[in-house]
């Protein structure tokens, strides 16, 4: 009889947690809705993904379509292409000639959550997501070493990975809060930048060329100690914030250091914001340096190498790069 009560009343929990799943609501997946995100959904959420290029708002569109299918949350779409095109303007001036071409970028939201703590608490269920069902939709990762066959050479590598290992909280970019300063002037340029190995503030020159930049949070957790805790409240963040790694951060680094790598290599460096990070090449006198001419020229090789050897170019550099001051907080 005691046997048979306990069995009983395993039926009846797994019962009841099987009532609950099927009672739990669903969240809407229409492959013909954008679900463009909205000031509504929450000021906080998680950056799930985020693809650049032509095919990037499709892309972008099938993975928010692929989440609330699949794994049932409420994924958004962003296209912050017009952002970016802002923020750069800040740089470049307006006495720049010619057009400026910014390649779409979009981005994949997850959310929204009530605060940081809500949001970091979920970022380690999206983390645990299973790759995208598509490789279109998963990050290419291209790395460089020396040729098996010839150790003399260098060879590329590309391999796919799962976007969601590296997703990460931020904000809801349609809830406003507080302008940041200049960049340009802003003097927590010094607080972002004091470890990164290719920093642009130590570019002895005035002038430099964007090459790309990357938007998102670009607050590396190991670049702010304890003494600056009173920075994240001036930008809204709160003092948890330095647990926050940046994707955008990270991808800046390794794009200059590949940049670096190269045969012959590129003066590349990274500058950290309060948005994004820009990775740029050269230092140079003025808008009217004749090396910074070369210097394009080098990277319009370095693009049409790629387009021979991958078919495509998957650094996604600036054609043409984009004259900027260097910052001088």
């Amino acid at each position: 009889m005691k046997r048979m009560l306990c069995a009983l009343a395993g039926g009846l929990a797994l019962w009841a947690a099987v009532s609950r799943l099927a009672a739990a609501p669903r969240v809407e997946a229409d492959p013909n809705r954008d679900y463009a995100i909205t000031a509504e959904a929450g000021p906080w959420m998680i950056m799930a993904a985020s693809y650049t290029g032509p095919t990037a708002v499709r892309l972008a569109h099938e993975l928010v379509y692929q989440i609330r299918r699949r794994d049932n949350l409420p994924a958004y779409f962003f296209d912050y292409s017009a952002e970016e095109r802002k923020r750069l303007a800040n740089y470049v001036g307006s006495g720049r000639r010619g057009t400026v071409r910014i390649q779409d970028q979009c981005a994949v939201l997850i959310g929204g959550y009530p605060d940081m703590d809500a949001a970091k608490r979920a970022l380690n269920d999206v983390k645990k997501l299973k790759p995208p069902e598509d490789e279109r939709l998963m990050d290419r990762f291209v790395v460089q070493g020396p040729s098996q066959s010839n150790p003399s050479m260098a060879e590329r590598k590309g391999t796919f990975l799962n976007p969601f290992l590296t997703s990460f909280v931020t904000r809801n970019p349609m809830v406003p809060h507080d302008k940041p300063p200049d960049p340009a002037k802003d003097p927590i340029l010094k607080v972002l930048n004091a470890d990164e190995e290719y920093s642009l503030l130590k570019c002895p020159r005035p002038w430099t060329l964007a090459v790309q930049e990357y938007a998102g949070l670009s607050v590396v957790g190991s670049a702010v100690t304890t003494t600056t805790g009173s920075f994240w409240e001036k930008i809204g963040l709160g003092d948890k914030s330095k647990d926050v790694l940046s994707a955008s951060g990270m991808q800046a680094h390794e794009l200059a250091k590949l940049l670096r790598s190269l045969k012959p290599p590129f003066e590349a460096y990274v500058l950290h914001t309060r948005t994004s990070s820009v990775v740029t090449i050269g230092g140079f006198d003025g808008r009217d340096d004749g090396h910074m001419k070369e210097a394009v020229e080098k990277l319009e090789h370095l693009k049409q190498a790629q387009l021979r050897q991958f078919g495509q170019d998957p650094l996604h550099l600036y054609s043409p790069p984009i004259p900027m001051e260097v910052p001088r907080p």
